[in-house]
């Protein structure tokens, strides 16, 4: 059973650091991009505002990812749903900042650009 045991460890080099994101090992990878993207948002989205983040393309099922990963890394702010159980809550337009996950989109939101990376942008709204 020991040695069953072993085989199902990852490699030695991998064991020997810490992951980057709680889905670099896990058959969910593909979403470890949208942590860091909303971790590098963190930095530039105040306390006390309101988030809503978005993937564009629009996709239910990434927007209500994106929204976990909103509740675990952005403490202190009102997270607002843009989807929920992959289900649209059309309910971003309510939120001071957007974290759009994916190419910046064709038509901008109004407001100003506070973040730019390969993964996403973040905005700070000024009309609603």
């Amino acid at each position: 059973m020991t040695a069953l045991a072993f085989t199902e460890l990852p490699p030695l080099a991998d064991l020997l650091h810490a992951p980057a994101t709680p889905y670099d090992h896990n058959p969910s990878v593909g979403m470890a991009k949208y942590w860091s993207l909303v971790s590098d948002a963190a930095k530039v989205i105040p306390y006390g505002v309101s988030v809503s983040a978005i993937a564009e393309p629009r996709d239910a099922a990434v927007e209500t990812a994106l929204h976990r990963d909103a509740v675990a890394l952005l403490p202190r702010r009102r997270i607002i749903p843009a989807a929920f159980f992959a289900v649209p809550t059309h309910s971003e337009d309510d939120a001071d900042y957007w974290i759009i996950a994916g190419p910046a989109p064709a038509s901008p939101p109004r407001g100003e650009r506070v973040l730019s990376t390969p993964l996403g942008t973040v905005w700070r709204r000024t009309a609603r």
